[in-house]
């Protein structure tokens, strides 16, 4: 239930008469709860990185039984290794992240978009860049203007990079938005 909803039944409970003292003094009462239920802070929706969220969205529809599952048999569980990376950090609070998550709603963390251009010291035409193929693979592109800074195929995440280019996170240099 949410402040609205407890404003609604509270004040559904009036009794609308004023003529009698207990009646008056009985709906100044629930003048008094509705405003301090006005006062309640709601919950704020938590901020998730997008993996986070995509785990989610996958589950969500048998929640409960994926959560208590999750938390009886972890790591049976088939999860990528980002998201199992993220269960297993002591700095995060998980079932109590997908828990908040569920009943509050939730944010996608605005993740930070790099470029990465690779030294290539003997053609100076010639840019190697990382990009993504349309299958979501990250490649190496040869790039033959600087107009492949502004593409979207060739802003990545650090996540991106690191999957399959770590050596290459070195040259990576953040997208200025």
């Amino acid at each position: 239930m949410n402040k609205q909803e407890v404003i609604e039944k509270i004040e559904g409970k009036r009794t609308g008469c004023d003529d009698t003292i207990w009646g008056g003094a009985y709906d100044e009462a629930i003048d008094d709860a509705s405003a301090i239920v006005r006062q309640l802070d709601e919950p704020e929706k938590l901020v998730v990185p997008q993996f986070v969220a995509d785990w989610y969205e996958d589950n969500k529809d048998d929640f409960e039984y994926n959560v208590y599952d999750l938390c009886v048999k972890f790591h049976e569980y088939e999860l990528n290794r980002e998201i199992k990376n993220w269960f297993d950090s002591a700095d995060n609070k998980p079932i109590e992240t997908l828990v908040m998550m569920h009943k509050f709603g939730y944010e996608v963390k605005k993740e930070k978009l790099y470029t990465v251009e690779l030294p290539n010291p003997n053609r100076a035409d010639v840019s190697l860049v990382l990009g993504l193929y349309n299958d979501g693979k990250v490649a190496i592109f040869a790039a033959f203007t600087d107009s492949w800074k502004y593409e979207k195929q060739y802003k990545l995440t650090e996540a991106e990079i690191k999957q399959d280019f770590e050596w290459a996170w070195q040259f990576a240099k953040e997208v200025e938005e």
